[in-house]
């Protein structure tokens, strides 16, 4: 209810603006007031102006703060019993997602390390038997973790998205 009477006020005011300015230009043009035509261009903007403060109004009106963006790399600090490599893994998962220089030289690391001792359980090496490793890996992980992975041309080229990174992760705890 509030709400609806507040609209109105603003409402009412801008009507109210918009009659003032008129009687303000027709008391100039009665008055014979020189550059007529130009005052009235004025006018019309100044009208103008006011109906896009109006629709610019009722647009905003509608939209809630319900959902506030999230800032990307908002993260409460560290608590002291966090391990280092914790952290240092938290790092490499933040930077990999935005850049694909980081994606190879932070997180692709740990990645394969992690893929190489899972698959060494199996008697495979990722070096060796490429093949029965994208086989197990599937060929969406593999794509990260092949051995023979150029570095990116680019070093600001887009990082992994999360859900491919889910997919990697979700892969190597499979093993």
């Amino acid at each position: 209810m509030r709400r609806a009477d507040s609209r109105r006020n603003q409402l009412w005011g801008l009507v109210a603006t918009a009659v003032l300015i008129s009687i303000a230009v027709a008391a100039a043009e009665a008055a014979g007031a020189p550059y007529g035509g130009v005052l009235i261009r004025l006018w019309l903007v100044a009208l103008g102006g006011l109906a896009a403060w109006a629709v610019a109004g009722s647009a905003l009106a509608r939209w809630t703060y319900a959902d506030p963006p999230r800032r990307r790399f908002s993260r409460s600090p560290p608590s002291e019993q966090q391990l280092p490599d914790l952290l240092a893994l938290q790092h490499a998962i933040e930077f990999s997602r935005a850049t694909a220089f980081d994606l190879h030289y932070r997180l692709r690391p740990t990645l394969m390390k992690v893929a190489g001792e899972r698959l060494a359980g199996r008697g495979l090496d990722l070096r060796t038997e490429p093949d029965a490793c994208r086989a197990v890996v599937g060929p969406e992980a593999w794509e990260i973790l092949r051995p023979d992975l150029p570095a990116p041309h680019r070093r600001g080229a887009p990082g992994i998205p999360l859900s491919t990174l889910r997919l990697v992760v979700e892969r190597l705890d499979a093993i």
